[in-house]
């Protein structure tokens, strides 16, 4: 499953400053591939929406077969 620390550890890899309790979640982790929405909560009166692509791990698609 993806959390927000995971998207948070992302985002901050890409190069931007983020920290996960500023990352909101309210219907839990997502547990399916896909695209999504999180809403992040940067100030009080500031919030936005990213858009999070969750694939497949190459590493764990291939120990499958």
């Amino acid at each position: 499953s993806i959390g927000n620390f995971d998207i948070a550890e992302a985002v901050v890899a890409a190069g931007t400053k983020l920290e996960k309790k500023e990352i909101r979640m309210p219907e839990g982790s997502i547990r399916m591939i896909g695209d999504y929405e999180v809403e992040v909560h940067l100030h009080a009166d500031v919030n936005a929406h990213l858009k999070v692509s969750v694939v497949a791990d190459e590493s764990e698609a291939g120990a499958d077969a």
